[in-house]
């Protein structure tokens, strides 16, 4: 009797460590997926401090990351779906890119040559028109 109280007691324990071994285990699980890259121009020089955006299309989620000296990003955790993801920074054209479509544990790479842009300003001049009393030299 003894031997067999101390089997099921050692029957036991095994069986509490494997149970806790598969919940740590399913803890650890995977869940989204992990975006990264890197913005350059077109000299190939790293863009620092560009804008990405990541935005899921189906729920509009929008994830927005800078970039750092060296012109890498990194969105992990990401949910799966699909995303547009865009690049900006002052001086540069924006681009996007679209149809971009995450599943679970995949870890996607995209890149982003930026294009200087043209500079923009827009001068808006409002004036009041002068009343001009063409009887006297009052105004």
């Amino acid at each position: 009797m003894k031997h067999i109280a101390k089997l099921y007691r050692i029957a036991v324990a095994l069986l509490v460590i494997v149970v806790a071994a598969g919940a740590a285990q399913a803890g650890a699980q995977i869940v989204g997926a992990t975006l990264s890259g890197t913005v350059r121009d077109t000299t190939g020089a790293a863009v620092s401090g560009a804008t990405v955006t990541v935005r899921q299309t189906e729920t509009g989620a929008t994830r927005i990351l800078t970039t750092g000296a060296d012109g890498r990003y990194s969105a992990p955790s990401v949910p799966v779906g699909h995303y547009t993801v865009t690049a900006a920074r002052d001086g540069f054209a924006t681009q996007e890119q679209t149809g971009i479509v995450l599943v679970v544990a995949q870890s996607l790479v995209v890149d982003f040559k930026l294009v200087v842009g043209a500079v923009q300003q827009n001068v808006v001049v409002s004036a009041n028109e002068a009343t001009i009393n063409g009887s006297t030299s009052a105004r």
